[in-house]
């Protein structure tokens, strides 16, 4: 196995750690909105440190394997992929996500009625857009697929720059729920794509520390500033990058640590489309049924319980058959995080 392979345990390892901010964030918006966190400072500054990165980060790894399939697979098989990978899902998660939130009635935050599950899966519902914007990212490099082939690294050169000049541009109305979401990610996605295609990422521990300087500054900055358009994109861009060369230089030296974080990146799409229905459930099994509302139990088992359920029913032996009609992903053959030789970190 080359040395480029290799270092290729650490997008699964980046994803872990998105997964984990994802489940989270959500979390912690999640008691918030039930009474159970103060709206003051610590719930602001933590949730603007999340959101300025956490989903920008998922579609820069999202776009970092994506040159290879655009060149290797016909439109076909593309269009196969899409539908199967990223809108089925979407749908049947949709009315899964709504029935459970019906179920629950009024201890679900923004409780819903029968109505609800007649809503049109389509744009992407709640959290569901990031599949949403997927589709229509994905969807647009398909149809521009032929200009890809003459040069698969100026075709994402330019599509970055087209992506965040027309994110920056405000042509398009940034409200509408069936574009604003990837209009504002195919920066990441497409910038992402560039990135593998220039090479990979630094490892030195030169370039680290220097990661986590710039990461903590701009970190700073989502918190203290109330930047437009231009200052969320040069935020999220540099924090997006600084984590991920953080993960490279951490990669052959994180142990258990990092074949957890394999793992849970490994299984990350089952976690995005289940934990919001977990979470929830164990929130209201705290608060309502058994009296418990202080903050940190309430956070620690509604992360715990956002992770690691659905990370069970992932790796549980559920027929194929099934598994296809929830639309959930095959199980994979998993990748343990194994480091790398000796001597592969630069100094």
């Amino acid at each position: 196995m080359t040395a480029r392979r290799e270092h290729l345990r650490w997008p699964d390892m980046a994803k872990g750690l998105g997964i984990i901010l994802v489940v989270f964030g959500h979390s912690w918006r999640g008691l918030e909105m039930a009474g159970l966190l103060p709206d003051g400072v610590l719930f602001r500054a933590v949730d603007d440190a999340i959101y300025a990165f956490h989903m920008p980060l998922f579609f820069f790894l999202s776009g970092w394997f994506f040159p290879g399939s655009l060149a290797r697979l016909g439109p076909g098989e593309h269009a196969r992929r899409i539908f199967w990978r990223l809108f089925y899902p979407m749908c049947v998660w949709t009315y899964v996500f709504l029935a459970m939130k019906l179920l629950a009635g009024d201890g679900a935050n923004n409780a819903v009625g029968p109505a609800a599950l007649l809503t049109w899966p389509v744009p992407g519902q709640l959290h569901l857009w990031f599949l949403w914007a997927l589709i229509l990212i994905q969807g647009v490099a398909v149809l521009l697929r032929p200009m890809a082939l003459r040069g698969i690294m100026p075709f994402f050169a330019i599509m970055t720059g087209l992506s965040a000049a027309l994110w920056l541009s405000a042509l398009v109305p940034p409200g509408s729920a069936w574009t604003a979401g990837a209009i504002r990610s195919a920066p990441f996605f497409f910038l992402g794509g560039l990135w593998h295609l220039l090479g990979d990422l630094p490892a030195s521990r030169r370039a680290g520390a220097l990661a986590v300087v710039a990461f903590v500054a701009v970190e700073v900055l989502a918190i203290r500033l109330e930047g437009g358009v231009a200052e969320h994109l040069l935020i999220a861009t540099v924090a997006v990058v600084a984590v991920l060369v953080m993960v490279r230089v951490c990669e052959p030296h994180a142990g258990a640590a990092g074949r957890l974080l394999v793992l849970l990146g490994q299984c990350s799409m089952t976690i995005y489309l289940m934990h919001t229905i977990f979470a929830a459930a164990i929130r209201i099994l705290l608060a309502r049924e058994l009296g418990i509302e202080a903050l940190l139990p309430n956070l620690l088992l509604t992360v715990a319980g956002g992770l690691f359920l659905p990370l069970m029913i992932h790796l549980a032996p559920v027929p194929p058959v099934l598994r296809r009609v929830l639309g959930l992903p095959e199980q994979p053959v998993l990748r343990l995080f194994r480091p790398a030789a000796p001597g592969a970190i630069a100094h």
